[in-house]
């Protein structure tokens, strides 16, 4: 068990990312309940915008 953390990264592109936010969750379970809950959209997601990117994952936090 242990500390598990939500990583939302949005607003990739050939710059770098345009923010980021970290979410902690009491275990893994939880935080794979809540990534497979969330439905991100962005206005111009068919026209393939760099800024619309976003990468969503899971990881044990770091305790080091």
């Amino acid at each position: 068990m242990g500390i598990w953390v939500l990583c939302l990264i949005y607003g990739i592109s050939g710059w770098g990312a345009g923010g980021y936010r970290y979410i902690e969750f009491p275990d893994k379970e939880s935080c794979y309940e809540a990534l497979a809950a969330m439905k991100i959209t962005g206005q111009n997601q068919m026209a393939g915008d760099d800024d619309e990117q976003v990468i969503v994952y899971c990881k044990p936090k770091d305790n080091g």
